[in-house]
Order: C-alpha cells, then structure tokens, then sequence
C-alpha cells in the first residue's frame, strides 16, 4: 500500500500540541509531528496515533546533523573526485613520458642510420679494389641499417595503437570531429609527433593555430582526401574550402600555393 503524502509538520511539545496530533489522527491526516525530548516523544507514543510520524530532537540539533551529512558527502565527493584528477594527470604524465623517450629513440636511430648510409655511400664511391676489401663492412651496415628501421618500426606501433584505431575509425565514417574526445585528438597528435619529426610541436611553436586547424593538418598530413574531411567535419564541402583557405592564411600560404605539398613537406 502507497504511504500517504505529509505535507504538514506539527510541532507539538506542549498539551496543546499532543491534543492536535491526536486530532490529526483521528483525522487521518498524514504528519510528521515533532518533540523537543524523548520524553515527549513517549507521550505521543502511549496514544498509539494512526498516520503520525514522530520525531525527537530539537530542530537545531537535527539541523546541525543533516549539515554534518552534507558536508560529509561533499568531502567524500570532493576526495573521490580529486583521486581521480590526479590518477588522470599521473597516467597522462606517464603516457607522455613514454612517448618522449619514444621519440628520442628513433630520432637517435634515424641519427645512426643517416651515419651509416654516409659511410656506405663513402665506401661506395671508392675504387674498385677498396669496394671489394670493405665489403664486408658495408654488408654489417647495411644489416645494422635493417635492424634499425625494424627497432623503429617496432616502437612506433607500440606508440601508436591508439591513434591507428583513432585514424581508421574517422576513415571509415564511424566517428566525426565533433563527437571526438580530448584524449583521441591528443592520441593523433601525439602520432605525428612521433612519425613526422614532431609535426604539431612544430606547428604550434611556429604558427597561432587553433585546435581545428592543427586536426585539419595532421588529417592532410597522413593522406585523408575533401570527401574524407567533409564526412569527418559533418558539412559541407564549401565548408572545408573555406577551413582550407583558412588554414593556408594562417600558414603564410599565398593563393597559388599547394596546402598538401606545404603540409607533406613541413
């Protein structure tokens, strides 16, 4: 059975009081009815009163304890949510941390691999007779060479798998701009930083772009087409014209220059 509404609170420590809580009952009007003691509240009790609510306690005390639980829970609140903050800030820190000493192992490698390509091309463009008594110093660069590009390669799509899956779901229609979260526009960026020579670093350093213009960019940077950008941006294709002049402006692009070659090159 459906307990009954009480709009009516009756204060009743006085014989008046008891008198109208027993004539609400009586009534059946549904109350809370309140006391100062316990020993009033027994009062109330030895009538055995149909439809009352008792309660004991000064206002000021039950007042003073409904604050105690507020604040209780906004401190349990506050707590939990300053937790998870941190937990988000340490795991960005560590993620970026990964991802910085990602980017100077292959920067190093690159390093090693253009020193190696010098010397072969130097052993190369020896005589005939030198060629062929470092032969076997250009095969074990060569080899070194190989194993480097695969120890890059390894790293990056450790690096990577996020913005991979980020990339592949824009490329298929499955997620658009708009509906993008903060951590996968960072997951895209953070990519290109890795794979282009800090493509967006870059950008940000040299040019006041804003964060549609930097996405925009690294869109063009790994090869998506208009019909891609306009599906991804939700609009339409004037649309993108006018964010690609945009962004050709705020590159120091004039009229007549290639968008795509400045971004491909960069």
């Amino acid at each position: 059975m459906r307990e009954k509404e009480r709009k009516l609170l009756l204060f009743a420590g006085t014989t008046e009081g008891r008198m109208l809580a027993e004539y609400l009952s009586k009534k059946r009007i549904a109350c809370y009815v309140s006391t100062a003691t316990e020993y009033g509240k027994s009062l109330l009790q030895e009538e055995q009163l149909s439809d009352i609510i008792i309660l004991a306690g000064r206002i000021k005390e039950i007042r003073l304890e409904n604050e105690k639980q507020t604040y209780f829970y906004l401190f349990l609140f506050v707590f939990i949510l300053g937790l998870g903050i941190i937990a988000f800030f340490l795991v960005r820190k560590r993620y970026r941390t990964k991802l910085l000493r990602n980017v100077e192992i292959i920067g190093n490698n690159n390093a090693i691999i253009n020193r190696y390509a010098c010397r072969i091309a130097e052993l190369e463009n020896a005589s005939l007779q030198e060629r062929q008594a470092k032969k076997e110093e250009i095969g074990i660069l060569n080899r070194k060479i190989l194993c480097l590009i695969a120890e890059n390669k390894r790293v990056c799509e450790n690096s990577s798998v996020d913005a991979l899956f980020v990339l592949e779901e824009l490329k298929q229609g499955n997620l658009i701009i708009s509906n993008m979260t903060i951590a996968e526009r960072q997951h895209i960026f953070d990519f290109l930083d890795l794979v282009h020579a800090n493509f967006i670093t870059r950008l940000k350093q040299e040019f006041d772009l804003t964060k549609n213009e930097l996405l925009l960019a690294a869109l063009l940077k790994v090869g998506f087409s208009n019909k891609q950008l306009m599906i991804v941006f939700d609009c339409e294709m004037k649309s993108i014209y006018k964010n690609r002049q945009r962004l050709k402006a705020d590159l120091g692009l004039t009229k007549n220059d290639s968008l795509e070659q400045m971004v491909m090159m960069y």
